[in-house]
């Protein structure tokens, strides 16, 4: 009996680590719905950091994916670790939405506590294009 118990005690140990919280993921996503193509450069000078992407129209990219690694990030900011945010348009044109301002994102919050997505969304339409 005695081995039974830390045998069970073992295995619930070790079910109980295989549901711990592994984070929280972090997405930005550009979503192109105009007939521009965008060329989106982010810089982050803390981490020394510079990601460019091209995104053609009626497309959708991931910009930044991450993990908090288990961090609290109830105050979560779209703008979280971005210290600059280009956006070039085809054809000379003008964005005239402004990435770097919070409101012209769409934040969502998916899935369950301890497997959490927080997703911002940058969503250009032809509307937004001079």
């Amino acid at each position: 009996m005695n081995i039974r118990f830390w045998g069970l005690l073992a295995l619930g140990t070790l079910l109980m680590a295989s549901c711990k919280d592994e984070g929280q993921e972090l997405i930005k996503r550009f979503k192109n719905q105009s007939d521009a193509t965008l060329e989106i450069t982010l810089i982050n000078n803390y981490l020394d950091f510079t990601q460019t992407l091209t995104v053609g129209p009626g497309e959708s990219s991931d910009l930044s994916t991450g993990s908090n690694d288990g961090k609290d990030f109830e105050n979560y900011s779209c703008l979280w670790e971005v210290d600059d945010l280009q956006i070039q348009v085809s054809g000379s044109r003008t964005l005239l939405k402004d990435p770097l301002d919070e409101s012209n994102w769409i934040y969502e919050v998916r899935g369950e506590e301890s497997d959490l997505t927080r997703l911002c969304i940058f969503l250009v339409q032809q509307s937004d294009i001079q």
